[in-house]
């Protein structure tokens, strides 16, 4: 009996032993770090929404969008509805000042007033293009951030991509010291050779401690703008898509110059120019007004403006209205403010138009200078990869060699050295190729996917 008790009370100590252990285990395992990887949309999104001055750009826009919904307001103003109280009497002259509610009078005025000008429709065109142009100032400076997001994703990608070549340079230096060990233990491999080859280690070893660092500050240098903290287990998703673009330039000119924010821009600048001119040069005015009145004063007295509160009162009111029509004429008559205004507005159009045909030249000239670019770098990167095969073969060969006792561990080294450095080149060819592709897509105010896709058009 004993023995039975004691064995049940051991299995009920067990099993709560290991209950108590998975509560735990199940309480833990969620607060363990869980890898995040970002991908390009998630950091545009996160960048575009904690970027303070986008935000101050966009209550621009929306004090501009008010505005334009509001524009009605320059037509009719409010209703203005007054009362006034007075009262009069004798300071000095007479029986002096006296308290008396027969010289007491009150009015109660309401109006309303209306006024039109020529140049309205223009004003309102004006107001609906300062809308648009907080608009275009906002898309301006949000593709800006994103161009920038973007390049600093893949600068981190090709940053990566390097610290992968400097891990597997360390893994063929490791593994050709212990090779290099193994023939230095059996008399086959001379002390030189066996110290060159763990200095070649070592060497490794830096150049991959060195990349590091670069990796880590630069993600937590991106991380920052995007208000996370680092983390070494944060990732980004995506590779360097490198696909041969190969574009006339004519064409593209042809096709995407006039959608360019920077155009667009400068071609509203010449319409408000225009617009300014056309309300400053012949804006008659057109205004006509409706007052009401209405108080209280005497039998004997009909003027309101007399109306007292005396024992006889009685109502009165008044209705007038009024139409006025004012003809500028200080725009036409030569010297005057108005007139060298208006001079002045016609060669801010002029301006307009010259800076709108600089900016259209230099635009022509940045898509040139891209295609240029991208074509000269993709002969870049046709040359790093033959580089790279070369180099692949000629590191493979002598590694055949040493083996075979043929080939020195020196030149094994220094085909290992080459073969690391034509992987590099490799890769800084890649990432300057897609960040003219990146360039060009920008400046065609297009994505890098519609961009690729042009040449099958």
């Amino acid at each position: 009996m004993m023995k039975d008790s004691l064995f049940s009370r051991s299995k009920w100590v067990v099993f709560t032993h290991l209950w108590l252990i998975t509560l735990v285990f199940c309480w833990i395992a969620p607060l363990e770090a869980v890898p995040r990887t970002l991908s390009l949309e998630e950091t545009v999104e996160m960048a575009v929404a904690q970027s303070l001055s986008l935000q101050k750009t966009g209550i621009d826009v929306a004090t501009a969008e008010f505005a334009t919904k509001s524009t009605w307001s320059e037509i009719l103003s409010v209703v203005n509805p007054s009362l006034t109280l007075t009262y009069g009497d004798n300071l000095f002259s007479g029986d002096g000042f006296q308290f008396d509610k027969a010289n007491g009078r009150f009015r109660i005025q309401a109006g309303v007033s209306a006024s039109f000008n020529t140049g309205l429709p223009q004003t309102m065109r004006l107001t609906s293009l300062a809308y648009q142009s907080q608009l275009l100032t906002y898309e301006t400076a949000r593709q800006l951030l994103e161009g920038t997001v973007t390049k600093t994703f893949y600068n981190i990608i090709a940053s990566r991509n390097t610290l992968t070549n400097r891990e597997r340079a360390l893994d063929m230096a490791e593994k050709q010291y212990e090779r290099t060990r193994v023939s230095f233990e059996y008399g086959l491999t001379s002390r030189l050779d066996y110290l060159r080859s763990q200095l070649s280690v070592e060497t490794a070893r830096l150049n991959l401690s060195q990349q590091e660092a670069v990796y880590a500050a630069s993600m937590r240098s991106f991380l920052s703008t995007l208000r996370l903290e680092y983390d070494p287990e944060i990732t980004l998703a995506g590779e360097l898509n490198i696909v041969k673009v190969d574009l006339d330039p004519e064409p593209l000119i042809q096709k995407y110059l006039l959608q360019r924010l920077d155009i667009l821009m400068q071609q509203q600048v010449i319409q408000r120019a225009e617009l300014q001119v056309k309300q400053q040069t012949f804006s008659p005015w057109l205004s006509a007004s409706v007052q009401y009145q209405a108080g209280t004063g005497p039998v004997a007295q009909t003027s309101i403006n007399d109306t007292v509160w005396g024992a006889d009162i009685q109502f009165a009111d008044r209705l007038s209205a009024s139409v006025t029509l004012t003809i500028p004429i200080n725009n036409w008559i030569p010297g005057t403010s108005a007139n060298r205004q208006l001079r002045s507005l016609n060669d801010t159009v002029e301006k307009a138009r010259l800076d709108l045909q600089t900016a259209e030249n230099n635009a022509r000239n940045e898509i040139r200078s891209l295609t240029d670019n991208l074509r000269n770098s993709w002969f870049s990167i046709e040359i790093a990869r033959l580089q790279v095969e070369i180099a692949e073969q000629t590191y493979s060969l002598s590694e055949e060699g040493f083996q075979q006792g043929v080939v020195e561990t020196l030149a094994l080294e220094e085909n290992r050295n080459s073969l690391a450095s034509a992987q590099d080149q490799l890769l800084s060819a890649e990432h300057d190729y897609y960040g003219f592709m990146l360039d060009l897509a920008s400046a065609l105010n297009i994505s890098i996917q519609d961009l690729i896709n042009i040449r099958g058009d």
